[in-house]
């Protein structure tokens, strides 16, 4: 009897079998349940206290979809490449642009505009959460050999971060005089050109502070920032990649420089059983105890230090916390928190490991989710203003705006370049990283981990992008103060 029974079984498996494996027959059943689940959304009776439409979308799952939409777009986007040159993550970026500008426009019906609460989710939830994310990876790959390179090249780092600043506030200074508008360029407006060019939100926020309750001040700064914003985005992520193009480097060769850099030389004295080392760190690591195979309680307990520590806020100035304040924000904290976490590996016997999987996949996302919420928040902000105050600036204004913000995203970079080349003898990578640090550019170190295939570039940009964050909001303060006097 068994036996008959499954003979049957598989005389109707060898029937199905085929069928199975069919692409029409599946095609076929797809449609058929696509038009069985339409008509039944009209034919079904609404509940009186349920949805009155076969399609609910709420407020807040409308804002999840128009995250995906954007993140499938600006993938897409990115893979265009033109001689070798794509956008990559960025692309996100330019798609969330264009939807914030086009939802914002003053045409779009209500009921798909934009709107202030629009903002916190995408500005806020969604880019401080790609940031988090971005951040506490980029210091968990780094951390193992942060300390170790820092202490061979602290100052070079420090120094390009203090030398690309000081140009753009110099070029700023510049530019606060031109006499562009009626009455001269605003040092307000200037001062947002300047914070836009180098995607600087603590500059942005000093300068907004120093201009106190002076709206038109502030509209200016506001104007300029949103305008030089998108080009200072793009312009850095350009230069990344355009440079190994136009120095026709071997990206291998520059590798393997990168990776010789960020070891201590004095480790060559201590080769002698190293091979013994590495497998007894080995089973050392495998002794640990593991919350998880992913190591996400890790990850989540690195990003949650971080966002603390990145919240805490020093004042600047004798007026204390009511005038401008510096914190690391969730860059800067979850960077620091990371690199930490990576750097001692275990307390104890709890691993504080990640694995690489989970690092990178964290990374990519996070800076995908990141370039989301400020795309459709520069798009929004770029349209709204421009909009709403046409008797403050002129189109006169906007293009030198323009101009000028190209100006200082371009010039302190090729300068920096230029001094990490010729005088601290930077390899290619470390002084391209050590550049994304000093303009403060996240979108930038993951284009250049893209292009350069290592994580090692986030060593040079770790140590940089502190000294550059802290500066440009001192900058703005005191600059703003001299010349408004």
């Amino acid at each position: 009897m068994k036996t008959k029974i499954k003979n049957f079984f598989a005389k109707i498996n060898k029937a199905i079998k085929p069928v199975l494996k069919n692409k029409i027959f599946w095609l076929c059943f797809g449609a058929l349940a696509l038009a069985g689940i339409i008509t039944w959304m009209v034919l079904a009776p609404a509940h009186p206290e349920g949805s009155t439409t076969g399609l609910t979308i709420n407020w807040y799952l409308a804002r999840l979809l128009g995250l995906f939409l954007i993140l499938v777009l600006g993938m897409l986007l990115g893979r265009i490449t033109v001689k070798g040159i794509s956008f990559g993550s960025a692309g996100v970026f330019i798609a969330a642009l264009v939807v914030g500008a086009i939802f914002s426009l003053p045409g779009i019906s209500d009921q798909f505009r934009l709107q202030s609460q629009d903002l916190l989710v995408y500005k806020k939830a969604f880019s401080d959460l790609g940031l988090a994310l971005f951040a506490t990876a980029v210091g968990l790959i780094a951390g193992p050999t942060f300390f170790r390179s820092f202490k061979t090249n602290a100052k070079v780092y420090i120094t390009m971060g203090i030398a690309v600043t000081v140009i753009g506030v110099i070029l700023t200074a510049i530019i606060g005089v031109l006499p562009i508008a009626p009455s001269g360029l605003s040092p307000y407006f200037a001062s947002g050109i300047f914070s836009g060019a180098i995607t600087s939100t603590p500059a942005l926020a000093a300068a907004q502070t120093a201009a106190g309750s002076n709206a038109n001040a502030n509209t200016l700064i506001t104007i300029g920032y949103a305008v030089t914003y998108p080009l200072g985005v793009l312009g850095v992520v350009l230069f990344i990649q355009l440079m190994p193009k136009i120095l026709k480097a071997d990206m291998k060769k520059e590798r393997a420089a990168i990776i010789t850099a960020a070891l201590d030389q004095s480790i060559d004295a201590t080769l002698t059983g190293e091979d013994e080392k590495k497998q007894e760190r080995k089973e050392f690591i495998g002794d640990l105890f593991k919350v998880d195979d992913y190591g996400l309680c890790v990850f989540a307990l690195a990003a949650f230090l971080g966002m603390l520590i990145g919240a805490i806020n020093i004042p600047l100035t004798n007026k204390g916390f009511g005038g401008p304040t510096f914190s690391l924000g969730t860059v800067g904290g979850c960077l620091l928190s990371a690199i930490i976490f990576g750097h001692f590996g275990h307390i104890g016997k709890v691993s504080l490991q990640v694995p690489d999987t989970t690092n990178k996949v964290f990374r990519e996302f996070g800076l995908i989710v990141f370039l989301t919420g400020i795309g459709v928040d520069g798009g929004y902000q770029l349209v709204y203003n421009i909009s709403n105050n046409t008797g403050l600036i002129t189109g006169a204004m906007i293009a030198t705006a323009i101009g000028l913000g190209v100006i200082i995203t371009l010039l302190p970079m090729i300068l920096g370049y230029i001094m990490g080349k010729r005088l601290f003898k930077l390899p290619l990578l470390n002084n391209l990283g050590s550049i994304t640090g000093s303009m403060t550019s996240t979108p930038a170190l993951g284009a250049l981990i893209g292009m350069s295939k290592t994580d090692d570039v986030a060593i040079a940009y770790a140590s940089a992008f502190p000294i550059a964050t802290i500066l440009t909001a001192i900058a703005m303060t005191f600059y703003l103060q001299l010349a408004t006097l």
